[in-house]
């Protein structure tokens, strides 16, 4: 049982503070970050939504670098973001502006981009925040960071990434019950 530390205050106890881990922690930035994709991804204005997720990715890679004590570098983040993303088929940078340019369509062109780009947003930012954690789990810092050797794991981790950001937009949209 956790013991109680005694405030100022006579008769008010508060309980002790609980350690709490850092992956936890980390998974906590990771998961704040891609929320905050998927409202950025439905920006309308065609590759504004790709530039702010950008931003978001590397605000998101600064706060795990600071949890970890890692230095951190704006422009070795930006590269790995690019290599990871840009190395994946189907769901590199050049898909994700292609979803984003395709806003430029009236009507059907902007409901592709509202509904897919989301779950593309939110899946890319988990992965990234994914590959992050590990690294930096097993000690390692930004600069021996090996791209290719981390590209499976991403790939993996996007994959679930943009299964959880999936379930997060069906729940939003279903319809509350009273």
């Amino acid at each position: 049982m956790a013991t109680h530390a005694e405030t100022d205050e006579p008769g008010i106890e508060t309980p002790e503070p609980v350690a709490v881990s850092k992956s936890l922690l980390a998974n906590a930035i990771i998961k704040d970050h891609m929320m905050a994709c998927m409202a950025i991804s439905v920006v309308p204005v065609p590759l504004l939504d790709v530039a702010g997720m950008a931003g978001v990715q590397i605000r998101m890679i600064k706060k795990l670098s600071d949890l970890y004590d890692k230095s951190f570098s704006e422009k070795t983040a930006r590269n790995i973001v690019s290599g990871l993303a840009g190395g994946v088929i189907g769901v590199g940078t050049g898909a994700i502006a292609a979803v984003s340019l395709s806003k430029l369509i009236p009507g059907v062109g902007t409901l592709l981009g509202i509904a897919t780009m989301p779950v593309v947003a939110a899946g890319t930012t988990y992965a990234i925040g994914q590959v992050f954690l590990k690294h930096y789990e097993t000690d390692g810092d930004m600069y021996d960071l090996s791209v290719e050797a981390a590209r499976d794991y991403y790939k993996s981790q996007l994959a679930r990434g943009k299964d959880l950001a999936g379930k997060v937009k069906r729940t939003r949209q279903e319809p509350v019950a009273e």
